[in-house]
């Protein structure tokens, strides 16, 4: 009982953090050290955190899938990583703080509703709307602002997606109860501000370039650009240097 006890007052902490938009300044974004812990009263002894609260939310059995999330916005193993290193990176990024919560909510294994919390947080202050729950491993979200992602929406795996994205339904077919939204396959870059729309399918290593607009289908290895869309396929390179740290 103390275990569970304990562990809901530090994920407590994380979703005060998460609805605070916790940001240090400018030397702690570059240095946080252990004064940090202090902030959120959970406190450590050292530098070589053995606090048992700690360690049980930062068991990597309970997140297989974060932890690729992990590796591909940090290009660090999860596994092999310092717990106080983690704790810090989930302290002062909010998206791994959004991809942590959504992980646990896409196993369906909120803990007295306070993931749920923290996913509206996350809505509300920063515009992450990731409401579908079929998301592959390795997601990638760059200038993690104003992301939506419709419920319907089904995301392969280590795609990106960048400030602005969109991925919804057609505009209309929600009141008829036909709507269908995007199908991305695997390694997909989606640019700033670009919109993927409708009943499409995109193939696997694409990329869709900044403030383009897709409704129709996308072969794989492609590039796509434009409103409307235009589709330069053939391009086996097509997210060379885009999509890294790939798990």
């Amino acid at each position: 009982m103390l275990k569970y006890i304990l562990t809901l007052l530090a994920v407590w902490s994380l979703i005060i953090l998460s609805a605070a938009g916790f940001r240090g300044t400018p030397s702690l974004e570059m240095s946080l050290t252990a004064d940090v812990f202090n902030y959120t009263s959970i406190k450590t002894s050292h530098v070589g955190i053995t606090n048992p609260v700690i360690i049980s939310i930062m068991n990597e059995q309970q997140f297989p899938q974060f932890s690729d999330d992990y590796f591909r916005m940090t290009g660090r193993n999860w596994k092999s990583e310092k717990i106080h290193r983690k704790i810090m990176n989930l302290f002062r990024s909010h998206a791994l703080r959004c991809l942590f919560a959504y992980r646990k909510l896409q196993q369906g294994k909120d803990l007295f509703g306070f993931f749920a919390m923290a996913d509206r947080s996350m809505s509300h202050k920063f515009g992450l709307e990731l409401k579908t729950r079929q998301i592959g491993k390795g997601l990638y979200l760059g200038h993690p602002y104003n992301i939506s992602v419709s419920e319907n929406a089904v995301i392969g795996e280590n795609c990106n997606l960048n400030k602005g994205a969109s991925i919804g339904v057609e505009s209309g077919t929600i009141q008829s109860g036909q709507s269908r939204a995007p199908i991305l396959g695997n390694r997909v870059w989606v640019g700033a501000n670009a919109v993927l729309c409708g009943n499409i399918k995109i193939g696997d290593n694409v990329l869709i370039a900044p403030n383009a607009y897709v409704d129709t289908d996308v072969p794989p290895n492609s590039i796509v650009i434009g409103n409307p869309a235009q589709i330069i396929s053939n391009r086996l390179d097509a997210t060379e240097g885009y999509i890294n740290h790939v798990c």
